[in-house]
């Protein structure tokens, strides 16, 4: 069934591949690597295809868990009224990996995360960013 997300992501060029309900892969480059609404999840379809199944789950758990918090309704309100920060948006990062976490997925989230560095060498600020992700998922996974 075509919904109103799904339109609006083929208009946007991404060709959709349902894996499961609500999650597909796609082969159009996607920010973050996994982009969620408030009803589908979008995972880049050769990052998919090199993941174990456990990174796979973690990676959908971390995107459900922006879901679950409401992240994309907070971001649409502090764009809205000009509070949208690199600050919130890793705040709402490191709550969706604490979600994933707290579905047993801390480890294997860990070592996605570690494969994404090597794709953010260009992008020192996001590059940093992503090594305080995965500090702080070390010290409450390892602690």
């Amino acid at each position: 069934m075509l919904t109103l997300h799904k339109l609006i992501y083929r208009l946007l060029g991404f060709d959709l591949h349902e894996i499961t309900t609500g999650i597909y892969t796609t082969s159009k480059a996607v920010p973050g690597i996994a982009i969620s609404s408030s009803r589908l999840i979008l995972i880049d379809v050769r990052l998919f295809h090199q993941l174990t199944s456990e990174e796979v789950q973690a990676v959908i758990q971390h995107e459900i868990g922006h879901q679950q918090l409401r992240h994309h309704s907070v971001w649409i309100r502090a764009m809205l009224t000009g509070k949208a920060t690199t600050e919130l948006r890793e705040q709402q990062e490191l709550e969706a990996d604490a979600y994933a976490k707290q579905m047993g997925l801390g480890d294997s989230l860990i070592s996605f995360l570690e494969r994404a560095l090597p794709a953010l060498k260009d992008k020192p600020d996001d590059l940093k960013q992503l090594e305080r992700r995965i500090q702080a998922l070390r010290e409450s996974v390892y602690n």
